[in-house]
């Protein structure tokens, strides 16, 4: 329960209302100081109390000088005079006797220290006490915690003679610190001083108890429980006292009327009960929140007795006087609890939430009485949960599962909450069925959001929560869901929640299978069924996308009929409303057990009828996604009816054609997706298909004949994101229909021109074609061919993807085919030949024309038998059928004469390699041999009359013959003209003579050269790698002079150029290709001078066809493309062509270029003199024309490698972008299979004829790129390619580098050309990449050469410089892979790297100059450095040697020599340079500390590190870098120089005033002191943070003498006052650095030094003892991290500085405060004026400050900086940054506790570190 601001809470500031202000304490000690100084007797007693003092050490070494101490004091104190209440010196008293409580002393100590005290109590009487109680209380608050049995009895007593008899007045704000006192005491019920301890704290509550019959006595009647229930919350260690307390006098807040009682009239608490929750019951319910979350087990289970018998569910506090909200923490509080799975304590929780068990009278019932009493005590315990404890506590469930934590373990806990809320169905089974559901919710929602580790980790506990709950019970919710997701009118998350619970959760009992899960997916569809017109398209696909999950679980036995599952009722529902509302009553009844509504046929009925329903629906609506999803539904049902007969209904049917009707009378086209669900759905009722009439029989192949027509639409080659798809369901549709040839004649149909032939269009036609192309070629299978190896030309391969998969099948689609495939055919001889180019354009790529030839040579071998298979028949069937066979012969010769007309390459190529079976011969022939007798034999057979079939034989013979030359007229000069027509037309875009001129011209220029070349120059454009290799190895006849008289070469060029570039040249682009196949032989050296320009048009065009063929893979892609992947095919064919050209060329002319002659110098000097002088050029050589030429071949093998390397890539990762259509991912597959396969063709012949070139291309390409995959992709590439061997890569690679390097080195042969962007740090980023994906066996091949190449780098390392650190990064590479080996001599090999590794590491750090050193650091830092260029820097590298040192070299010796070479070569000239701290980077200490892991004893890193840590600059390290880097070096150095904090201490002198002279020398000296011990306080700050807990504890004796000795500075002491702020910043780190056990002996000192600063800030101090501006900042910081982090010991004195009792919130009348913060703040309120009040730090509030966790309130980015807090004078800087804090600071520790909230221990950390890396404030030193 929050404080309310109208009941009694503390002002911000206490307000000047004119009441009495308290008498100061520093007023008081004036007073009492000016008394004994006046009097002489007094001043002698004084004196003799302060010799007694003085007799104390620092530090006393044995236990006897305290307790002499301790008699010279008790002595001195016995002197005083008589009747005179006044002791000199009390505070100085008081601290000593503290000291001499130390926990660590011996009880003899303890006992005499206590006489002490008892003496000085019992002389100066209560009153004295009471004014004085600060100074003493303070050093016996924590004794009874450490006393041992022999002390405690003079403890008691002096909390029995005197403090309990102190004034009200002054004990109620010590009541606290008195309750902390003493709850030790009775923490053991078992110890013999329990009774007394227990008597103490009676005695204390008496005192803050108003006697019964006055209500209240100035706020005291709750008092003492408002402080316990605080003390309970704010101090764990002493919580067990705390209960022992609470179990005997916590009053009972039970009601009186039974909780069966009609009555709900407001119950009134008793007056104890009252009392103890005045005036509020926060601390109360707060005190039980602490208790029940407290680790101790049994703790946990006190507190819940406490709860059981004192506090019910039914109590009147938790009914009527405490709020919601606190009601919610304590029952959430109360849920915590079942996580332990302790028996004990569930059994108490059950209690508590199900009230008291029923009263027996003693006698022993019947067995029936027995069970009714079991039965009502069952009904009332419900009713009893019911009424008090089911809206709380399904509140609070909710509240946890909607707070959204991110960590997995506070996610999972309300469900394991929930697990174990279900032990007991009276809790349970309320409280589940309401939270079931946000449960989920909750669940799901941080799916989304978290890590799938996390995720998993949830739903573990979610999935046990799931599993415990019944079938019913969750199918009831999620059918809820399902109504929400479709009545919501907003969007909500119901049906992705829906089907992710489906996914994720177990759902597959039997009973869930048999009956939820159908019932759920009819229910879902009849809400689709009835609200389609409503919902939008992607609420109905994720339903449906539900139901198919549905159904694809449910068995086929749960639509099994009544039969075999009896006791189910056969209704159904024919109406979705009826359905919905059935299913509904069903789950909302009590009893689903008994009967169910429908039995598993209705329910098949009712999901088949229902998906029919809305598939139609969806049709008529276009609804194109729901129409494809409910069709799934279907098809998902078809799957199930195994024991059912086919679905039928012959309204989908007739839906389907009237929707085929419609879209062919508008002629528009359907998307392919519900193209192919109508195939699927027309498969699936297929039975309702069989014609009944002829007028059925005639519909249903109107819409098959429709169907194909849409689907021929998506055939079209500007399309080709379906084909694969379209040509499956085109054969699917066929086979529905089968044995009807619907397909053929719906072909048949689309191929014949509509009116007229010489009207019908060229592009129409030409998609015509396109279209039978496409589905020709994924139809019909490549035969598996036993033809001869070709040497000039390679098979083409088919499409990897058959739709086919037996033979019967193959023949029979090849059957169906067989007539288009001849009408296609007879278009060779139209009349418009345009019709009969694109025909034979289609011909020439065709993969399968073997098949084509095949079936023309079997009717040819058929029809040529006719006489030998015709037997003897009469003469007028004879001569009947042989007129039948010659017309059917002239029928295909006219075909194969057609084909064979303008035959290419690969038309020969097909009939040279196809193997016939003769019936005359016992062997196989080729096609062509075949082909060649059967026109021989109707040439020489007389019975074959036909003039028309005799020439179309000769015409085929004579083509035959010809091929694959042709004849060529030379005079015609042919070839200039077209070319010139070509241009012309190309550069107006027109298409329309292409595919006439293009074979014109190529027979032109073999006209041309006929006379001059062979056979072998025509050879076709290679397609393979093999095809490469052969053209490589057998070059054709160099042309002579007279081929250069041809076409002029920039004309020629300039048409390729052209033809290639022009859009309207894709279509013809095979004849460009051709084309250029053809003028290759013939240009000669005129290729190499247009060699660029060409390759340039060409690898543009590769890129854009590339851009087309990645869009036609999005979903959204709308775009056209003439089949970009046959483009590529073919563009990447004519830039093999012409690249293998043009190398052929340069080694032919390499080969007749002369060997330049050296001359014979003649022997002796002047032979020698003269070589030298003439040898010698005076300027760079001239450039051969070999090397241009060679340079030229080399730029465009780079652009053909960067081409196939993109390519490449794209294929690997083709899926891998947001927006990929999976509905096209065949296709998408099929022409990324293709292009790769391109691609590495290419790139195979590259590297194999110019390997070091095209490896610096893709090294540069792999460099370039930023993703990793696309990284991984191009090293996978290396691996491919199968020329690529690790030893030719890293040989090659190596060359690159020295190439950059040192060229001398390489001979000419293997110097690279340097064209790329590779620089040397590339090439060896790159060979380091790649050694790292190869595997470690190939060690063997690359040994050799690496090592060979780091001995030349040893023998001349400065050209080398820039690569020396990533080469020792390869160096280490090798190390790792020999370990993983075992070839070789092992030991040799890794003595002989570890040599290398040594002197290549010097030459590294010699190499390299300290300023480059420097720079090296620098990658870090710059933004725009590459990441892997990052990982190559000298720090990251030299980080990668340390943890790998040991494989490195041979020996710890040695690892340690490398060690200490590093840390003295590099690291100490980075430390100790000018730049330090700047220059260090993450990279650089984080390699320190490798360093110092891997050689712990090594010298040099400490000596380095221990020269850092005592540099000045150390302390203007960035507090960032020093805290995520420095510090865990710190913390490793630490480990092992424990030395460290006494050699600090030792550097410390103390104050002192002797030998100080006068003048500037001695300000000087001052100052010089000042800053070397704030340098040294410093360092041991920072030693302190950087360790871990206590790493420091034994040396905190003399951590505590150093600090009193340097508290005594003054301002003319050296060193002065002026480090006073650090001695608070050491208090400061100790606080945090060490644990409460070990900073018991230090509260002494921190609270009388932390005292004396405080109490120089009120007006009436006269001594400000030497505190400055910083340093009273700093003491307050201290109290202020006190106070947030509240350490147990530290709350035994937390009243000496805030109000740490109720009043700080509640403040009873005429109440007078006595904490020293408010002292100060109130000290100024009179002072101060309106406007600066709380001008400096923000005043915290319950709802901003408790939001998180506890934090201080004095940070830094709301305080003034340093120079305007040292210039400000005393007053202004207490009223304008101090006041604001004191005044708010009692009230902000309150609000701590009473949230419930840690403290941010790392934000005080990180507040201090700032505070001392701050250099600004160090004397001398300024940041």
């Amino acid at each position: 329960m929050a404080v309310e601001p109208d009941a009694g809470l503390r002002p911000f500031s206490p307000p000047n209302s004119g009441r009495s202000s308290p008498v100061s304490r520093v007023a008081k000690r004036t007073a009492e100081e000016h008394l004994y100084t006046s009097d002489k007797t007094l001043r002698r007693y004084g004196a003799g109390i302060e010799r007694a003092l003085g007799s104390w050490e620092i530090s006393p070494e044995e236990w006897a000088d305290y307790i002499a101490f301790l008699a010279r004091l008790q002595k001195a104190i016995q002197a005083h005079p008589i009747d005179v209440p006044i002791l000199p010196h009390s505070d100085d008293i008081a601290y000593k006797l503290a000291q001499c409580l130390n926990p660590t002393l011996p009880s003899g100590v303890h006992q005499k220290a206590l006489e002490v005290y008892d003496y000085v109590f019992s002389t100066f009487g209560v009153g004295w006490i009471s004014d004085h109680l600060h100074e003493f209380l303070p050093g016996l608050s924590a004794v009874l915690s450490f006393a041992s049995l022999s002390v405690r009895p003079a403890l008691y007593s002096i909390f029995e003679n005197y403090v309990l008899h102190v004034s009200h007045t002054t004990l109620r704000p010590v009541l606290k610190s008195l309750i902390l006192s003493l709850l030790p005491g009775i923490e053991d019920e078992t110890s013999e001083d329990y009774e007394r301890a227990f008597a103490l704290m009676e005695g204390l509550q008496s005192r803050f108890t108003p006697p019964t019959d006055k209500e209240v006595v100035d706020g005291s009647d709750g008092f003492f429980w408002q402080c316990l229930f605080l003390a309970t919350v704010s101090n764990p260690t002493r919580r067990q006292g705390a209960l022992n307390f609470l179990t005997q006098k916590l009053p009972t807040f039970r009601s009186e009327i039974k909780a069966s009682s009609a009555s709900a009239a407001p119950v009134s608490l008793t007056t104890e009960a009252g009392r103890a929750i005045s005036p509020e019951p926060g601390l109360l319910i707060r005190c039980f929140i602490s208790g029940l979350s407290d680790p101790q087990l049994l703790i946990q289970r006190g507190f819940l007795d406490l709860l059981v018998t004192n506090i019910p569910l039914d109590s009147p506090l938790l009914q009527q006087h405490v709020g919601s909200e606190d009601l919610d923490r304590l029952i959430t509080a109360v849920m915590q609890v079942l996580l332990r799975r302790e028996m004990s304590l569930n059994r108490r929780l059950w209690s508590w939430f199900l009230g008291p068990e029923p009263k027996t009278d003693g006698t022993e019932p019947h067995q029936s009485g027995r069970e009714e009493a079991t039965e009502s005590h069952d009904a009332a315990q419900f009713r009893y949960f019911s009424r008090f404890g089911q809206a709380p506590l399904e509140r609070c469930l909710l509240n946890m599962f909607q707070s959204g934590p991110s960590n997995p373990a506070e996610r999972a806990r309300p469900f394991r909450i929930c697990l174990s809320l279900m032990d007991r169905w009276e809790i349970g089974g309320s409280i589940i069925p309401r939270i079931f559901l946000p449960a989920l919710r909750s669940a799901y929602r941080y799916s989304v959001i978290a890590t799938p580790e996390n995720t998993n980790e949830v739903l573990r506990s979610a999935g046990l929560f799931f599993d415990g709950i019944e079938a019913s019970l969750i199918w009831a919710d999620l059918l809820s869901l399902m109504q929400t997701g479709f009545t919501a009118k907003a969007a909500t998350d119901d049906l992705p929640m829906l089907a992710w619970i489906i996914r994720n959760f177990n759902i597959k009992d039997e009973e869930m299978l048999l009956v939820h899960v159908p019932y759920a997916a009819c229910y879902l569809l009849a809400l689709l069924q009835t609200s389609v017109p409503q919902q939008s398209t992607t609420s109905a696909v994720a339903a449906l996308d539900i139901v198919s999950i549905l159904l694809e679980m449910a068995p086929d036995r749960a639509f099994a009929p009544p039969a075999k599952r009896g006791g189910t009722s056969t209704a159904s529902a024919s109406e979705a409303t009826e359905l919905t509302e059935t299913l509904e009553n069903f789950y909302r009844s009590t009893d689903q057990s008994t009967r169910f509504p429908f039995d598993g046929s209705a329910v098949f009925a009712m999901l088949s009828h229902f998906s029919a329903s809305l598939a139609l629906t969806a049709l008529q609506a276009q609804a194109v996604a729901v129409f494809s999803r409910t069709v799934s539904v279907i098809a998902a049902l078809n799957s199930k009816s195994s024991v059912l007969p086919a679905l039928r209904d012959k309204a989908v049917f007739a839906g389907i054609a009237d929707t085929m009707n419609s879209l062919a009378d508008n002629n528009q086209t359907l998307a392919f997706s519900s193209l192919n669900s109508m195939v699927t759905l027309l498969s699936i009722f297929q039975p309702d298909r069989q014609p009944q009439s002829h007028n059925a029989a005639g519909d249903s192949s109107q819409l098959d004949a429709m169907l194909i027509n849409q689907f021929w639409h998506y055939l079209s080659v500007e399309q080709p994101k379906y084909h694969v798809e379209a040509v499956k369901s085109i054969w699917q549709l066929q086979d529905i229909v089968a044995p009807v040839d619907i397909l053929q004649s719906s072909l048949t149909g689309l191929l014949r021109p509509r009116d007229q032939r010489r009207e019908t269009s060229c592009d129409d036609f030409g998609a015509t074609v396109g279209r039978f192309a496409v589905l020709w070629n994924h139809t019909i299978a490549a035969p598996s061919s036993n033809a001869k190896t070709s040497v000039r030309a390679t098979p083409r391969r088919g499409s990897s993807m058959p739709t086919m998969v037996d033979s019967k099948k193959s023949l029979r689609r090849q059957q169906v085919l067989f007539e288009p495939l001849m009408m296609l055919l007879d278009m060779l001889d139209e009349y418009q030949e345009a019709h009969a180019d694109m025909v034979k354009n289609w011909l020439h790529t065709l993969p399968t024309l073997e098949v084509v030839f095949n079936l023309h040579f079997d009717l040819l071998g058929t029809n040529m038998q006719i006489d030998e298979d015709g037997g003897p028949a009469p003469a007028l069937r004879l001569k009947r059928s042989r007129h039948d066979s010659i017309r059917l012969l002239d029928y295909m010769f006219r075909h194969l004469q057609n084909i064979l007309r303008g035959a290419n390459d690969w038309i020969w190529h097909c009939l040279d390699n196809m193997m016939i079976s003769n019936m005359q011969h016992a062997e196989q022939i080729s096609g062509a041999m075949f082909l060649a007798e059967q026109s021989y034999q109707i040439l020489s057979n007389d019975e074959y009359t036909s003039s028309s079939l005799r020439q179309k034989a000769t015409n085929v013979l004579r083509f035959l013959l010809l091929s694959p030359c042709a004849p060529s007229l030379k005079w015609l000069d042919l070839d200039t003209r077209i070319t010139t027509y070509l241009i012309k037309r190309l550069s107006a875009n027109e298409n329309a003579m292409q595919s006439s001129l293009l074979p014109m011209l190529s027979l032109a220029l073999q006209l041309r050269t006929s006379g001059n070349t062979t056979r072998g120059s025509t050879d076709r454009r290679p397609s393979s790698s093999t095809g490469q290799r052969q053209a490589t190895s057998h070059p054709s006849p160099t042309p002579t002079g007279a081929t250069l008289t041809l076409t002029p070469t920039t004309q020629l060029v300039k048409c390729l150029q052209l033809g290639f570039s022009s859009s309207s040249s894709r279509i013809h682009l095979d004849k460009w290709v051709t084309l250029l196949g053809d003028i290759l032989p013939v240009l000669g050296d005129a290729l190499l001078v247009s060699l660029i320009p060409l390759e340039e048009a060409l690898c543009a065009e590769v890129y854009k066809a590339h851009e087309e063929l990645v869009g036609i893979s999005n979903a959204d892609s709308a775009a056209l493309a003439f089949a970009p992947e046959a483009v590529i095919l073919a563009l990447l064919d004519a830039l093999q062509s012409v690249l293998v050209q043009a190398h052929e060329l340069l080694e032919e002319r390499q080969a007749d270029e002369p060997v330049p002659r050296t001359p014979v110098q003649s022997k002796g000097l002047l032979g020698n003199v003269t070589a030298g002088v003439f040898n010698k050029t005076d300027g760079p050589q001239n450039r051969t024309q070999h090397d241009s030429s060679h340079l030229t071949v080399v730029l465009a093998f780079q652009d053909a490698v960067r081409v196939c390397s993109r390519l490449w890539t794209w294929a690997i990762r083709y899926t891998h972008h947001d927006d990929f259509d999976k509905m096209s991912a065949a296709t998408s597959a099929y022409n990324a299979l293709r292009v790769r396969n391109r691609a590495r063709n290419l790139l195979e012949y590259a590297t194999t004829v110019e390997t070091l070139e095209s490896l610096e291309v893709i090294a540069s390409v792999w460099c370039q790129t930023s993703d990793a995959d696309e990284r991984g992709a191009t090293l996978n590439l290396l691996h491919i390619i199968h020329d690529l061997r690790p030893k030719v890569v890293v040989s090659t690679i190596l060359d690159a580098i020295a190439c950059r390097t040192n060229m001398t080195t390489l001979p000419l042969a293997r110097q690279s050309c340097q064209t790329t962007d590779l620089t040397a740090l590339d090439a060896t980023l790159f060979l380091s990449a790649y050694l790292r994906s190869t595997e470690d066996d190939a060690m063997d091949e690359i040994w050799s050469d690496c090592m060979s190449f780091l001995r030349d780098v040893l023998s001349n390392p400065l050209p080398y410089r820039q690569v020396l650190p990533p080469l020792l990064s390869v160096i280490t590479l090798l190390a790792q892979k020999i370990e993983n080996t075992n070839f070789g001599d092992q030991r040799k090999m890794r003595r002989d790297l570890g040599d290398v590794f040594t002197r290549i590491l010097t030459a590294t750090f010699s190499a390299i100059p300290s300023g480059a050193l420097e720079s090296q650091t620098s990658f870090a830092s710059d933004e725009e450095v590459v990441l892997a260029h990052r990982s190559l820097s000298l720090p990251v590298v030299l980080s990668e040697i340390t943890e790998h040192i040991d494989a490195i070299v041979d020996g710890s010796d040695k690892a340690t020599v490398v060690i200490n070479n590093i840390v003295m070569t590099f690291i100490s000239p980075i430390l100790h340079s000018r730049g330090f701290p700047v220059n260090v980077t993450p990279d650089i200490i984080s390699l320190f500390l490798k360093l110092a892991k891997k050689a712990p004893s090594a010298k040099p890193w400490k000596k380095e590190l221990a020269d850092v840590f005592a540099d000045p600059k150390f302390l203007s390290t960035p507090l960032d870098l020093m805290q995520t880097d420095w510090f865990p070096l710190l913390r490793q150095w630490c480990l092992y120089e424990k030395e460290r904090i006494p050699e600090i201490l030792s550097r410390l002198t103390a104050p002192s005033s002797a030998g100080i002279m006068f003048g500037v020398g001695a300000s000087t000296a001052r100052l010089e002191a000042d800053r070397k011990a704030q340098l040294n306080l410093r360092r041991l700050c920072l030693l302190l943070l950087a360790s871990a807990e206590d790493t420091f504890a034994t040396n905190l004796r003399a951590i505590e003498e150093k600090l009193a000795e340097l508290f005594e500075a003054s301002s003319s002491s050296s060193p002065s006052m002026a480090i006073k702020s650090e001695l608070f910043m050491v208090c400061h780190t100790l606080v945090l650095s060490l644990s409460t056990v070990h900073l018991a002996s230090v509260w002494p000192l921190l609270n009388h030094k932390l005292q004396m600063a405080l109490l120089s800030l009120l007006s009436a101090s006269t001594n400000d003892n030497g505190f400055s501006n910083a340093s009273l900042l700093q003491a307050c910081k201290l109290l202020d991290l006190l106070v947030a982090i509240s350490p147990d010991e530290f709350q035994l004195h937390e009243w000496l500085y805030i109000c740490d009792t109720i009043d700080a919130g509640y403040q009873p009348p005429n109440w007078t405060p006595s904490a020293l913060s408010d002292h100060i703040a109130e000290n100024s309120v009179a002072s101060e004026e309106p406007e600066d009040a709380l001008s400096s730090v923000t005043p915290t509030t319950i709802a901003s400050g408790m939001a998180g966790r506890r934090q201080p309130l004095l940070r830094n980015s709301n305080l003034p900086n340093q120079d305007d807090i040292k210039a400000m004078p005393r007053e202004d800087f207490v009223r304008t940054v101090l006041k604001p804090f004191f005044s708010q600071l009692s009230l902000h520790a309150y609000e701590g506790f009473y949230s419930l909230v840690t403290p941010d221990s790392q934000l005080c950390r990180r507040s201090l570190l700032e505070d001392v890396l701050d250099s600004s404030t160090i004397v001398g030193l300024s940041s």
